[in-house]
């Protein structure tokens, strides 16, 4: 899970380093399923998946993040989706652009509104955690 705060940004890198993992199902086992460094949850998933006949076994992945306000005011920030890889002419990537205000009390339910307005575009929802 990645942290960010309104005086930086979500850094690179996501602590996933360069490994083998093996699978171990009802079906069978599979070993050395490559891992790369900064490898996505979705990357790591989608290969589990891809070895289902062999294992028995799948995988699904989520992305959460964390947003700490410590002070009121506009926030705004990209939520960008999709790999980004190129098919033809066709590049799978959605950027949205949030801006909210934030008020003096803190209060996060405009942030959690706008990000939930272009949940239709962007298939990123977001919800207030007390």
């Amino acid at each position: 899970m990645q942290n960010a705060s309104t005086s930086g940004s979500v850094g690179t890198t996501n602590g996933i380093v360069g490994q083998d993992i093996t699978i171990s199902g009802s079906f069978g086992k599979v070993e050395n399923i490559a891992v790369a460094l900064n490898d996505s949850a979705f990357t790591i998933a989608a290969e589990i998946t891809s070895r289902e006949p062999e294992t028995g076994v799948t995988a699904d992945a989520i992305t959460e993040v964390n947003l700490a306000v410590t002070t009121s005011g506009t926030v705004s920030f990209d939520i960008f989706t999709g790999d980004g890889a190129t098919t033809g002419s066709t590049i799978d990537a959605t950027r949205e652009t949030i801006t909210a205000q934030v008020g003096s009390d803190l209060d996060y339910s405009a942030l959690v509104s706008e990000i939930n307005k272009k949940s239709g575009t962007t298939g990123i929802t977001a919800m207030p955690v007390s």
